[in-house]
């Protein structure tokens, strides 16, 4: 076949597939004698392609190949140095055809080069020139395959031509990187964009090149970047309308969408995978969720999908059936008490306060053991049994990295059977000795700072309100502030992420201000309100002006002054001060969370 035979066939195989469009018009020359192009698309915006609908129109080059094989990944060919300097300013889209010898076969491919595509195509000849010393004629470029959904190439053709707008002012100028970028005063941000025609420009963006702009303080045009993006897959979460025979269902969707998938994950507990364009199943599984909350509130739909086979499903406002999931009855029932097990565990969880999750990939048989003695215990009210003897009885149980402080209440026939309650739910009558006398006391007053930190069904205005019973009691001002300051120390082992606990702190620090009556109580109680408000804010002059007059009360080198020094920024007073202090008073002063303010540490 001869190249003007192979130049025909092209341009009429581009032109007949383009006109398919509903947004594309194709002028396509059959017998141009211009080298360079071959005639031009109009993009339009409505099906009507009427003049007040036409966005714009770019310019195409046609290439005939005769070839009988015609690979389903990119080809290489190569594109004159000459043309692409005339493509420059304007961009175009490049288009070749292979045909095979009978002419039977035709198999279109195509670059989309905006102006800054054609310019990287520049340098590269460039350098291989400086490298070589040869004047390149032609360069070998990538083409891709054209895709067979017409609403792609309809994107292909938007896309190129608003970046070659955008792009066409600084083809011939010098453009920055992000280096260059990282060092001016003017640099504001990037900025891409997304031209398409979809109603999911997520999607449409998969396998197309994205191009970043600079914003520049004062200009206020974005300026382009030689760096090229190509964007291989998108991840996105939506609710998607799921029909399931006369049940509906609003579930989540995780779409994981790439050249050639798209996988779907169902409430995240059915995934399907669609390959190519017409959303045919090669892949369906039911995964269980993997946590506790995500089980429980994806086990309707799983329920019901398992006893139906499958499912319907809009997307793109398309209705995608999908089917072959089969199921026996024993598997079925199987899913039915696993979702009865996760309910009672939920509802244990919400009735201990406890509103987190729990991971179900890493639990050990002790952990499954501990939950269902839980659910015996809280939902059935039922002893729990095959205990060791002699717990404690209040103790911790630990879940995996959870922990659940209860009451232990051994049954006087069984001691390896107890009855469990939330220790934080009870009121226990708790006395300590205190001179030789008993003294009704909170029964939180053995929480240490490692239980605030770690306690899963820790409640502590609970905790606050159990002292407040016992505010006339001239002792519990000592009892409490040593519960504010393992909170303290257990919100800062927390890296600050504890807020609960913080405002807690602050809570009793109040509390134990209400009830203090000697100036030293006073005195130390406004010392540990401040270092709870000082974890949150700067001190204010108030603030500051409270400490100058506590200090002004106490020798400096006290363990008061030394707090008040910290808390006011003064580190090198602090740290002489530290010096004099006697090795008793270093060691117990080495326990205060207000070593937080202390930089560098000397103890």
């Amino acid at each position: 076949m001869d190249s003007k035979s192979l130049e025909t066939l092209a341009a009429h195989k581009v032109s007949d597939y383009l006109t398919l469009s509903k947004h594309l018009d194709p002028y396509v020359n059959t017998n141009d004698k211009e080298p360079c192009w071959d005639g031009n698309v109009e993009i339009y915006n409505d099906k009507s392609k009427g003049k007040k609908d036409m966005i714009g129109r770019i310019a195409i080059q046609v290439k005939g190949r005769q070839r009988n094989i015609h690979p389903n990944a990119q080809i290489t060919y190569p594109v004159s140095v000459v043309d692409l300097q005339r493509y420059l300013s304007e961009g175009i889209i490049y288009f070749v055809v292979y045909i095979s010898e009978d002419g039977i076969k035709q198999t279109i491919y195509y670059s989309a080069m905006p102006p800054i595509v054609v310019r990287n195509w520049l340098q590269l000849a460039n350098e291989r020139k400086n490298r070589k010393g040869i004047t390149q004629k032609t360069i070998s470029i990538s083409f891709s395959p054209l895709p067979q959904d017409i609403s792609k190439i309809d994107d292909i053709f938007i896309h190129c031509y608003e970046e070659s707008c955008r792009q066409r002012s600084f083809a011939q100028s010098s453009l920055p990187t992000i280096a260059d970028l990282q060092q001016s005063n003017n640099f504001e941000g990037l900025t891409t964009f997304i031209s398409t025609f979809s109603d999911s420009p997520a999607d449409s963006i998969v396998g197309t090149e994205i191009y970043s702009y600079a914003r520049i303080s004062g200009s206020p045009i974005p300026i382009p970047l030689g760096d090229i993006l190509y964007v291989n897959g998108v991840h996105k979460t939506e609710t998607s309308h799921v029909h399931i025979g006369t049940q509906e269902f609003d579930i989540c969707v995780d779409y994981y969408h790439s050249t050639t998938q798209t996988i779907c994950i169902f409430e995240n507990c059915i995934k399907c995978i669609f390959h190519g364009p017409n959303t045919t199943t090669h892949q369906m599984q039911v995964q269980l969720p993997s946590s506790i909350r995500s089980a429980v509130n994806c086990y309707p739909f799983l329920l019901a999908v398992l006893k139906n086979g499958g499912f319907d499903f809009i997307k793109s406002g398309r209705k995608i059936a999908v089917r072959g999931i089969s199921v026996n009855q024993d598997t079925l029932s199987h899913k039915e008490r696993q979702y009865e097990i996760f309910k009672n565990i939920t509802e244990v969880f919400d009735t201990l306060s406890y509103y987190g999750d729990l991971d179900l990939s890493h639990l050990t048989e002790s952990d499954k053991r501990n939950l269902l003695r839980l659910v015996d215990a809280f939902i059935y009210k039922k002893p729990v049994c095959g205990l060791k003897k002699d717990i404690p009885c209040v103790s911790a149980m630990a879940i995996s990295d959870l922990r659940f402080a209860l009451y232990f209440a051994s049954m006087p026939d069984d001691p390896s059977t107890y009855q469990l309650s939330d220790f934080f739910s009870i009121d226990l009558n708790c006395v300590v000795n205190l001179d030789g006398s008993m003294q009704p006391m909170s029964q939180y007053f053995i929480l240490t700072a490692k239980d605030y930190e770690s306690l899963s069904n820790l409640k502590p205005l609970t905790v606050i309100n159990s002292y407040r019973k016992l505010s006339s009691k001239p002792y519990i001002c000592e009892y409490a502030t040593r519960s504010l300051l393992d909170m303290l120390l257990a919100y800062d082992h927390t890296n600050d992420k504890r807020s609960d606990l913080l405002d807690c702190a602050s809570d009793m620090a109040e509390f134990i201000l209400e009830i203090s009556k000697t100036q030293e109580q006073i005195d130390i109680a406004k010392v540990n309100q401040i270092q709870v408000i000082r974890r949150k804010r700067a001190l204010v002059i108030d603030e500051q002006l409270t400490l100058y007059e506590i200090i002004t009360r106490y020798s400096h080198n006290s363990l008061m002054g030394i707090c008040c020094d910290l808390l006011l920024g003064m580190q090198a007073q602090a740290l002489d001060n530290i010096k004099h202090l006697s090795p008793k008073e270093r060691h117990e002063f080495a326990t205060f969370p207000i070593n937080r303010f202390l930089s560098p540490s000397t103890l």
